[in-house]
């Protein structure tokens, strides 16, 4: 099965309905990742986030490890239930904190069988059958 198959004009095939949207939190939220990944100040997207929800809430300015966990935990509260939060904690590195990645083991996502079909030398991930 196919997600989003699009639609069929004769040979030309137009995805219409795989559209990705991104609100303004996570936008904010990204560029403060990415200025304390530059060593810059993320206070003024921190702070635009955490007050819309909480107008007494601020944030302030620290090392890049705990803007990082600060962060991370925003985004964790800000996006829950919108299917990023794995991503959130690999791209943090922060998979330890799922009780099932405390052994350090490997994870290997499945691939698609249509993937599989169109590719013939692409072989299962092991650990994902």
């Amino acid at each position: 099965m196919v997600k989003y198959n699009g639609t069929v004009d004769g040979t030309q095939r137009r995805f219409v309905s795989d559209i990705i949207i991104y609100r303004l939190a996570d936008i904010l939220l990204m560029k403060a990742e990415i200025k304390n990944a530059l060593g810059q100040d993320p206070t003024t997207e921190m702070n635009l986030v955490m007050q819309r929800a909480d107008p007494s809430a601020s944030f302030t300015n620290s090392s890049q490890t705990a803007n990082d966990d600060a962060i991370l935990n925003e985004r964790l509260k800000e996006l829950a239930f919108e299917g990023k939060a794995w991503w959130d904690l690999v791209r943090f590195n922060k998979t330890s904190l799922v009780p099932s990645m405390t052994a350090n083991k490997e994870v290997l996502f499945p691939i698609s069988q249509n993937t599989i079909n169109f590719n013939p030398k692409i072989v299962q991930n092991p650990l994902s059958k």
